[in-house]
C-alpha cells in the first residue's frame, strides 16, 4: 500500500485517532474477533508494534430516536445489526473515547438523515495512555476492527459494500488497517473509507486507496497535492492554495466538523480540480466534498473560501475555531487580566490595536482570583477524600436498597400540603397532569423551591403537584446518597403505578422533574415503570443532572443513570456542566444555558469557587420554575457551543426551554439568559461579543 498522511483517511466506521499515515505492503494475518490478543510485527518497519488485548477495543451500537441509547456489542448480540443496511462505524483517536460530543453529533446527523447502523469503536484504554503506544498499536487495533466487520457481515461479501469507515487523525490509519484486514480475509473490500485529516507518524504507512472500494480524504492542514492517499483527496484552504492558518498555527480537527455538515447538506462544500481555483473555477472539474461525494471522483480537489463561502473562514468564525482553545485557557484562569485577551482578539477582528480605553484594571479584590479546579480537586472536595482515594471509590461504587418508609410523598394543593399514603394513591385524580418533584443531594421535599414550583403550576392551571422527600438519604454523605438513587426511583415507580392502577394510559400524564441526583432518581423510576407496565411515563425533566459518580470519575452506562429512553420525552437543562452537572447530552433534548456552565450569571464568588458551582447548579431549578409562567427561554438547535457563539446556528430551529419545551425536540440546544457573566461585561458593548466557556466536543 502507498501512504496517506495528514488527518483524513477512514470509512464510515468513524475512527478518530491522533497520528498515523498510510499503508505498508505487508499483510498481517488477522485473528478472530473474540480471541484474547493480537501481536503484530513488521520486519520492514522501524515501528515496534505492541500487543493489544482484544478486550481493550469495544464496539458500541447507537440506537436511533426515541431510544437515544448505546449498547455494547459482543458475540452474543451482533444480530442487532442489520448488515443489509448502511453501516457507519466511528472510531475515536488519541486521548479520545467513543461518546465524545463530536461523535454524538455525527450520530445525531446520521439518525436525522435516515436509517443507519451506527457503531462507535472505543479503544481509549490504549489511546489515552501514551501517544507512542497508540501509534504502534494502529495495525493491531485495525485488525480487531477488521475482524469485527467480517463477523458482522457473516462473511457475506455482498454486505461489505454497505460498510463505511470514517476515521479522523490516527483513526484514519486504523481504518486503513481494518480495510486491509477485511480484504485479506474475504478477498473483497469494504465499500468506503473516509479519512479526516490523517496524521503523520514517520514510520507508519497504512491508509491508501486500495483499502476500500472508494477512499476519500479531507485535509485542512496541508497544501494541495501533498500527502494524497485516497481515490479522491480534498484540500480545504483559507486562501486559494494555502492551509487554514493564523500566525503559522494551522487549524486542526476541522475535517470532521466539515464532514458532519455535509451529512445533512449534500452540496455544502464543492472542490475544484485547479490549483488556482478562484481565478479559473468555471474551467475546472467540480465535485461535492463529504458524505455525498461522487464515487466516480478521482484525484485532488481544492475547497477554498470562495467555493465554500457559507463556511466563511474569517472574522468571528476564524476567531472561534482557531483561537477557541486559547480563549478557554485564558478564561479558565480567573486571574488572567482580560486585556490580554483583548490584545490578542481585536487585531484578528480587524479593530487594530486594542484601544487603551478598553483595557480593564487588575482584579479589584486582591487575591480574589482563582483557577478553576481540576476534576480530581473538585471530587476531592465533594467526597471529602484525597485524590488517590477517588479511583477506589469509583471502583467500589454500587447501588443499595433503602427502606421504603423513608420516602415521603407530599401533595401540594393550592392552599395546603398533605402527606400521601402510597397505598392510597388512587385517591388522586390521575386524569389531571401530574408533576412529581424530586430533589437532589442535601435537599428535602419540604424546601421552598418545591413550594415555588407548586405555586407556579397552580397559577398556570389544574395540576396534581407532588413533592418526593428522600432526605433520609439525600442528607447523608454524597456516595451514600448517590448509591441510593436506584432504589428510591423504584419506590417512586411503585407509587406512580399505584396512581394509574385503573388505567395505564394515564402514564402519559406523568411528568417527573428531578434536580441533580433527583434526575437520576427520575431515570430509575422511568425505567422501572417501563419494566413493570410495558409503557413509559410521559416525560422526565432533568435539572442539571448530577455528574459525580455518574459521569466522573467514570461514565455510567445508560441503564445506570438517566437516559433518553426513560420516558416518552426526556429533556435536560445544563447549568454547571462538567462539575456538579453532567456535561454530555444524555436526554432526548439537552439545553445548555450560558454554554451549560460552569458558572451562571449572578453566581460568581471569587472567594469561593465551589459555592459558585452550587449556585449555578441550582439555577437550573430557578430557570425551570420561571419557564412555567413565561416562554422567554428560547434556544437554538446547535451542534456545539463554538458554532453557537460564532452565530453559525442563527438560522437553525428555535425551541422553548422548560415547561413548554416541545416533545418533538431532539438534539442539543443553546441559549443565554438576560444578564451577562460578570467577567464578560467588558466585551458586551465595544464589539457586541460575549466570551463564555466553550464546551468542546473532543479532547
Amino acid at each position: 500500500m502507498s501512504g496517506c498522511v495528514g488527518k483524513s483517511c477512514a470509512l464510515v466506521l468513524f475512527v478518530a485517532l491522533y497520528q498515523g499515515h498510510c499503508a505498508n505492503d505487508g499483510y498481517h494475518e488477522a485473528l478472530g474477533l473474540f480471541e484474547d490478543e493480537i501481536e503484530i510485527s513488521d520486519d520492514n518497519s522501524t515501528t515496534d508494534y505492541h500487543i493489544v488485548s482484544v478486550t481493550a477495543v469495544k464496539f458500541y451500537l447507537y440506537l436511533p430516536p426515541p431510544y437515544n441509547d448505546t449498547l455494547e456489542l459482543n458475540s452474543t448480540n451482533l444480530n442487532l445489526i442489520n448488515a443489509s443496511q448502511p453501516i457507519k462505524i466511528i472510531v475515536h483517536g488519541v486521548a479520545g473515547f467513543e461518546n465524545q460530543v463530536w461523535i454524538d453529533q455525527m450520530v445525531t446527523s446520521y439518525h436525522t438523515k435516515g436509517d443507519y447502523n451506527i457503531i462507535a469503536v472505543d479503544w481509549s484504554m490504549i489511546s489515552t495512555s501514551d501517544t507512542f503506544l497508540a501509534v504502534s498499536a494502529v495495525n493491531s487495533v485495525g485488525q480487531v476492527v477488521g475482524n469485527f466487520i467480517v463477523e458482522v457481515t457473516e462473511e457475506r461479501t455482498e454486505y461489505l459494500s454497505n460498510v463505511h469507515l470514517i476515521g479522523s487523525g490516527l483513526g484514519a490509519q486504523v481504518s486503513g488497517a481494518a480495510g486491509e484486514t477485511v480484504a485479506g480475509r474475504n478477498g473483497s473490500k469494504v465499500g468506503r473509507i473516509t479519512g479526516l485529516d490523517p496524521t503523520e507518524p514517520q514510520s507508519l504507512d497504512i491508509l491508501d486507496k486500495e483499502d476500500a472500494e472508494f477512499v476519500d480524504t479531507i485535509h485542512t492542514t496541508v497544501f494541495l497535492g501533498e500527502q494524497s492517499c485516497g481515490t479522491v483527496d480534498f484540500y480545504v484552504s483559507g486562501n486559494d492554495s494555502t492551509p487554514i492558518c493564523y500566525n503559522g498555527s494551522c487549524v486542526e480537527l476541522m475535517a470532521d466538523d466539515l464532514y458532519i455538515m455535509t451529512i445533512v447538506e449534500e452540496d455544502r462544500f464543492t472542490g475544484v480540480s485547479c490549483l488556482n481555483a478562484t481565478g479559473v473555477e468555471k474551467l475546472c472539474d467540480q465535485v461535492n466534498m463529504g458524505e455525498f461525494v461522487s464515487k466516480n471522483a478521482t484525484g485532488s480537489y481544492l475547497v477554498t473560501k470562495g467555493t465554500a463561502s457559507t463556511l466563511s473562514f474569517e472574522g468571528k468564525y476564524m476567531l472561534s475555531i482557531t483561537l477557541a482553545t486559547f480563549i478557554w485557557y485564558l478564561i479558565s484562569d480567573m486571574c488572567t487580566p482580560l486585556w490580554k485577551l483583548l490584545l490578542f482578539v481585536l487585531p484578528i477582528l480587524g479593530y487594530g490595536e486594542s484601544p487603551s480605553s478598553l483595557l480593564p484594571a487588575e482584579p479589584p479584590v486582591p487575591g480574589a482570583c482563582q483557577t478553576l479546579p481540576t476534576v480530581d480537586a473538585f471530587l476531592s472536595w465533594l467526597l471529602d477524600v484525597t485524590s488517590n482515594e477517588i479511583e477506589n471509590i469509583a471502583n467500589n461504587f454500587d447501588f443499595h436498597d433503602v427502606a421504603h418508609r423513608d420516602i415521603v410523598f407530599i401533595l401540594h394543593t393550592p392552599n395546603s400540603t398533605l402527606k400521601i399514603d402510597p397505598q392510597n394513591a388512587t385517591s388522586i385524580d390521575a386524569g389531571k397532569p401530574t408533576k412529581l418533584m424530586i430533589h437532589g443531594w442535601q435537599a428535602s421535599g419540604t424546601d421552598d423551591v418545591n413550594k415555588n414550583l407548586a405555586r407556579a403550576y397552580h397559577k398556570k392551571g389544574d395540576y396534581n403537584v407532588i413533592a418526593v422527600d428522600w432526605s433520609e438519604h439525600s442528607k447523608k454523605v454524597y456516595v451514600h446518597a448517590s448509591s441510593s438513587t436506584k432504589d428510591i426511583g423504584h419506590v417512586i415507580a411503585d407509587f406512580v403505578l399505584q396512581l394509574v392502577k385503573n388505567d395505564k394510559k394515564l402514564l402519559d400524564n406523568i411528568h417527573l422533574i428531578g434536580h441533580s441526583l433527583g434526575g437520576h432518581v427520575a431515570g430509575f423510576a422511568g425505567k422501572r415503570v417501563q419494566e413493570k407496565s410495558g409503557r413509559k411515563v410521559g416525560r422526565i425533566t432533568g435539572l442539571d443532572v448530577a455528574a459525580p459518580m455518574f459521569e466522573v470519575p467514570r461514565k455510567r452506562r445508560a441503564e445506570e443513570r438517566l437516559s433518553g429512553g426513560d420516558a416518552q420525552f426526556v429533556d435536560v437543562i445544563h447549568t454547571n456542566a462538567g462539575f456538579l452537572g453532567v456535561s454530555e447530552p444524555i436526554g432526548g433534548a439537552d439545553f445548555y444555558v450560558e454554554n451549560g456552565g460552569p458558572l451562571q450569571p449572578g453566581c460568581f464568588d471569587p472567594l469561593n469557587i465551589f459555592e459558585s458551582f452550587a449556585c449555578s447548579h441550582l439555577k437550573s431549578f430557578e430557570y425551570f420554575v420561571d419557564s412555567i409562567s413565561t416562554k422567554r427561554f428560547e434556544a437554538l438547535a446547535c451542534r456545539n457551543s463554538i458554532d453557537y457563539h460564532i452565530l453559525a446556528c442563527n438560522n437553525n430551529k428555535k425551541v422553548v426551554m422548560g415547561e413548554d419545551a416541545p416533545r418533538t425536540a431532539r438534539g442539543t440546544y443553546y441559549l443565554e439568559t438576560s444578564s451577562p457573566l460578570p467577567y464578560s461585561k467588558l466585551l458586551d458593548n465595544p464589539l457586541g461579543l460575549k466570551i463564555n466557556f466553550p464546551r468542546f466536543g473532543r479532547t
